[in-house]
């Protein structure tokens, strides 16, 4: 059928038949995920932010542990930098793959972790490996999403898990801001599930829900401040971004919650 227009302006349509909110891109997006994307693009400064993003990081640790046996085989996909993959090798053998050249690298020479560059859905099949696997914040970036989640739910062993967080576009929050909620995001952001739409793709795949929840996040104060004021933004305030974060070396975590972001953990039968 035809697709109905969700955001029109920003090219962003609906799926009638199953409700799916997506972006269609004009050209590859895995070539946007360059060392920019994470100086000044889509992140004030990744490496930088690397405390913050290990505490968020170390909830996530937390839930898993409840589910995946100790040394058991973790892969994350999506894992960029590798600093969730840094602080899960404590508990389990882990692999990485991701399309960023500079974060993967840095992941393999920098914090010694065995991560491989390229696109998941091109590798060759490792059915069954897997004890878990983690996408934290991936699939909206994904142009197949679907297949990639398909891939997943093969490389788990059987009573494996997959667990993945994205942004939920069914979320007061988001409801409430429309196209200007913060993770409408075209084209970095392709792919806007609802709780009912991403629990029906894990569910359809034959996969058992074991958990969902909105969880919040920490934030940089400074990242914050960065995005509220930044320089190359509509708004020009450096000043006032230097004031507030005394020349860029105050910063704190923050913990938010929205309740605008949906995390799925997922078990394969067996």
């Amino acid at each position: 059928g035809e697709m109905e227009s969700y955001f029109p302006e920003l090219g962003i349509v609906k799926c009638p038949s199953c409700n799916l909110v997506f972006f269609v891109p004009t050209f590859d997006p895995a070539k946007l995920y360059s060392g920019k994307y994470f100086r000044g693009g889509g992140y004030h400064d990744y490496v930088e932010d690397r405390p913050i993003l290990q505490k968020n990081f170390q909830h996530r640790i937390q839930q898993l542990n409840k589910l995946v046996p100790p040394g058991g085989r973790l892969l994350e996909l999506g894992c960029a930098y590798g600093f969730f993959l840094d602080l899960a090798k404590a508990n389990w053998d882990v692999t990485g793959i991701d399309v960023t050249e500079e974060g993967t690298k840095y992941a393999r020479e920098t914090l010694g972790l065995n991560v491989k560059t390229g696109d998941f859905l091109a590798m060759p099949e490792e059915a069954g490996a897997y004890d878990a696997i983690c996408l934290w914040d991936t699939i909206e970036h994904l142009r197949h999403p679907i297949r990639f989640l398909e891939k997943a739910s093969r490389w788990l062993k059987p009573g494996g898990i997959i667990a993945l967080t994205t942004g939920d576009l069914g979320s007061t929050l988001a409801r409430l801001r429309g196209k200007r909620w913060r993770l409408v995001h075209p084209p970095e952001h392709l792919y806007y599930f609802t709780r009912a739409t991403l629990g029906r793709a894990v569910k359809d795949l034959g996969l058992e829900i074991v958990e969902t929840s909105h969880d919040g996040i920490y934030r940089s104060y400074r990242s914050m401040a960065h995005n509220v004021f930044r320089p190359n933004g509509k708004r020009h305030w450096p000043l006032t971004y230097q004031l507030l974060t005394a020349g860029g070396r105050l910063d704190f975590p923050i913990y938010i919650n929205f309740f605008d972001l949906i995390t799925i953990i997922a078990r394969k039968p067996g």
